[in-house]
């Protein structure tokens, strides 16, 4: 269940690793009236120093408020504030055990070899699948302090979806896309039998 709030995370605000494992309940991961919660990373706690604020989704609010409730305590939890406890009471989980409880959790569950880092590439391609071109929304996303770092990493990983985009604005553009396309309407021409106009 750990794992599983870990890779919630990663895909809902792709940050670092070392941002994961340090995350405390009531400093980062905060909760409203309306048990809405939010990720806050201030510029001191980001490697680019460029904060980082995420409202959860209502998913994965529901997970967190599970994890918290019934997994939380068995670890540790209700000894300190760290989302992540460690053995060590008071201490956050070490981020190699947590990099490698994800890691091997992705493998065996769904059969992907993939480490922490890769999820803020892949929020990178998600964007950039879905709306070629918006390197300011992927800066923003993986707290890129200059928008040059996010495109010189992820230049060019959009060609097939901004080839895929264009056709579908080109076949909204000229209309029904199974309408066959419309003849002129030509001038007959003359038979013997007709007389011209």
């Amino acid at each position: 269940m750990q794992a599983a709030v870990a890779i919630e995370l990663l895909i809902m605000a792709p940050m670092r690793i070392k941002n994961l494992a340090s995350l405390r309940l009531g400093t980062q991961v905060l909760r409203d009236r309306g048990n809405r919660m939010t990720l806050v990373l201030v510029e001191d706690e980001t490697k680019n120093k460029v904060p980082l604020e995420v409202a959860l989704p209502a998913p994965t609010v529901a997970l967190l408020n599970l994890y918290l409730s019934d997994y939380w305590p068995l670890l540790g939890g209700d000894r300190c504030n760290f989302l992540f406890p460690g053995r060590d009471a008071g201490r956050a989980k070490c981020i190699d055990a947590l990099r490698q409880q994800i890691a091997t959790c992705l493998l065996k569950r769904c059969g992907q070899d993939m480490h922490p880092h890769l999820f803020r590439h892949l929020a990178a391609m998600l964007i950039l699948t879905d709306n070629p071109g918006a390197y300011g929304q992927a800066q923003r996303v993986l707290g890129h302090k200059s928008i040059d770092t996010t495109i010189s990493f992820y230049a060019g990983m959009e060609g097939s979806a901004a080839f895929r985009h264009y056709d579908a604005m080109v076949t909204r553009l000229r209309g029904d896309a199974e309408a066959p396309p419309r003849r002129r309407r030509t001038r007959r021409q003359p038979t013997g039998q007709e007389r011209p106009r």
